[in-house]
C-alpha cells in the first residue's frame, strides 16, 4: 500500500462533480447497509401488530434470593 498516495488524495482539493460522486456512493452503502440492518431483523412469531415485544430488563436478569423452606 503507498501510504503516500494516499495521503495525496486525501489531502488535494476535488471537483463539486468528484465531491458529489463520492458523496453518492457513501449514500448508497449507506442504504445498502440500511437494507441489511432491516432484514436481518425479523418479526417475533405471532405478532400480527407489528409492535416488538418487550425487551428484558436488568430487574428481570437478576435472580431473587431464594427464600427457606421452613417459613
Amino acid at each position: 500500500m503507498n501510504i503516500t498516495y494516499l495521503i495525496y488524495e486525501a489531502e488535494r482539493p476535488r471537483s463539486m462533480a468528484e465531491q458529489r460522486a463520492a458523496d453518492e456512493r457513501a449514500g448508497q452503502l449507506a442504504s445498502a447497509v440500511a437494507r441489511l440492518g432491516h432484514s436481518l431483523t425479523h418479526r417475533a412469531p405471532g405478532k400480527r401488530d407489528g409492535r416488538r415485544p418487550a425487551r428484558t430488563t436488568i430487574s428481570r436478569a437478576i435472580p431473587r434470593p431464594r427464600v427457606p423452606a421452613d417459613r
